[in-house]
């Protein structure tokens, strides 16, 4: 499975509005070589694609260096939600309503994933319940960073008082279920 490199590009924007350029270079010296390298040399191009392990790794490395875990998680990929649809991807934030964007993961997933699935169901106005499977190498934190990113785009397009709750996998699982409900 790959990643877009444009995940790693958001992720190091929210991080640094987050928890400064302290926590990006304490993560920096705890990744493997090749990622750090490619990280410090500005090699990672946004529309290319790299083993998602990278990002699982980008992610246990940050874990490392801040001892923040899960929230920290989270709240990245709630971040990189607002950069992204607060910039390139605005237009789908500014013409549809939260459950209709919901609708639309699919294909949102597939900018930037080469791999796994999702299912959205339920998609109404203040619900909806999203399944992702063929996620094998997904972490918790991973899976946080998607939790909160879903919030995230949610937010963008206006939804309020955004509450995610796990109804299945996460953790280690190649697949998470999630019911997302809003005002």
């Amino acid at each position: 499975m790959r990643i877009r490199g444009h995940a790693f590009k958001s992720f190091a924007t929210a991080l640094a509005k987050l928890e400064g350029d302290r926590a990006i270079d304490s993560m920096l010296a705890r990744l493997p070589a090749a990622v750090a390298e490619a990280w410090r040399a500005d090699r990672i191009a946004s529309a290319a694609w790299y083993p998602v392990e990278w990002y699982v790794a980008v992610h246990r490395a940050l874990d490392a260096a801040t001892h923040k875990g899960i929230p920290l998680a989270y709240a990245i990929g709630r971040e990189t939600a607002r950069v992204d649809f607060g910039g390139a991807l605005r237009f789908f934030s500014l013409t549809l309503a939260p459950h209709a964007i919901a609708t639309r993961a699919p294909a949102a997933w597939a900018l930037f994933y080469d791999a796994g699935q999702i299912t959205v169901s339920g998609a109404r106005q203040g619900h909806v319940v999203v399944e992702i499977e063929g996620c094998a190498g997904f972490d918790g934190r991973v899976w946080a960073d998607i939790t909160g990113a879903s919030v995230g785009i949610l937010e963008a397009a206006g939804a309020a008082d955004v509450v995610a709750r796990t109804l299945a996998g996460g953790g280690i699982a190649g697949h998470l279920r999630i019911e997302l409900s809003w005002k």
